[in-house]
């Protein structure tokens, strides 16, 4: 599980490298339900397609979006150290600003009611706690597969311990 972390001592170093040649995709395992930590990695522009897969438009398609990558640290169900990167999108759209509001709060880049200017770039390298489920879907093989999803971002003045949160 943990070689789902990219590391440059893994590159090949020239276009011409060599290796043993194994088809075999590594399996993965999602992370359990539940609240881990997060750091932010990445933040990519991004529009909302005209359509879905199945071909039917989209509400709020040619909306801005932003595209997060997040990497989520926690154990799996053998109880091993794991890291897993998931992508979560935040459309830029007044319907969504319950959304975008929890995860700069979640980073401590706002607090609750006070007025929040999106700087998305300020995002990277920054860390917080989300929740964390397990979302089932049909894989273009016709096979039932799982991923995980972040279902929330946490307020960190919330999931703090009592004495943090000065009581």
């Amino acid at each position: 599980m943990a070689d789902n972390k990219y590391t440059h001592d893994e590159e090949f170093m020239t276009w011409e490298d060599s290796f043993e040649a194994d088809a075999t995709a590594p399996e993965w395992k999602p992370l359990p339900a539940g609240t881990y930590p997060f750091v932010i990695e990445d933040v990519e522009r991004s529009f909302v397609p005209e359509k879905k897969t199945d071909g039917n438009p989209r509400m709020y398609a040619g909306c801005p979006e932003a595209v997060v990558t997040f990497r989520v640290t926690g154990k799996n169900e053998a109880g091993e150290e794991v890291e897993v990167e998931l992508k979560d999108k935040f459309t830029l759209h007044r319907n969504f600003k319950w959304k975008i509001s929890q995860l700069f709060i979640s980073v401590g880049l706002v607090k609750q009611g006070e007025q929040l200017r999106m700087n998305w770039p300020a995002l990277i390298t920054r860390g917080g706690q989300c929740e964390v489920s397990i979302r089932e879907y049909k894989g273009r093989d016709g096979n039932m597969k799982q991923s995980n999803q972040i279902d929330r971002y946490c307020d960190p003045s919330a999931t703090a311990p009592a004495w943090k949160r000065g009581f």
